[in-house]
């Protein structure tokens, strides 16, 4: 093939590559669906405290329910929600989903000793 035949054929696979990267980079959230981190407490803390402050880093998230209540999510991607403890071990269930109806579920494990708080 001599070069006036290949460049238009190779422009066009480019123009279709670019195109098809731009759609799959706008697609991407709706691929990828929600995430969620906790960034405090540690899953398996112990601690004699009534009550914990539960920090959470958020990216997509529309709908957010801790023990299936909902949480404000803030548009800065960091939510803190102050949880009351019960005696013993508290399993904590976190829930999020997207505006696409993707979701993710988390849960943290902490253990309330009897007692009175530390200073």
């Amino acid at each position: 093939m001599n070069r006036a035949k290949i460049l238009p054929v190779a422009g066009f696979a480019l123009v279709i590559c670019l195109i098809l990267g731009y759609i799959l980079f706008r697609f991407l959230p709706l691929i990828i669906g929600p995430e969620i981190a906790v960034t405090y407490p540690d899953s398996y803390l112990v601690t004699s405290e009534s009550f914990i402050d539960i920090t959470l880093e958020t990216k997509r998230v529309s709908n957010l329910t801790i023990q299936g209540l909902p949480i404000d999510v803030q548009k800065s991607g960091t939510t803190i929600y102050r949880y009351q403890l019960s005696e013993g071990i508290n399993r904590i269930h976190i829930f999020s989903a997207d505006t696409y109806g993707s979701s993710k579920k988390s849960s943290i494990l902490v253990i309330k000793k009897s007692g009175k708080p530390l200073k």
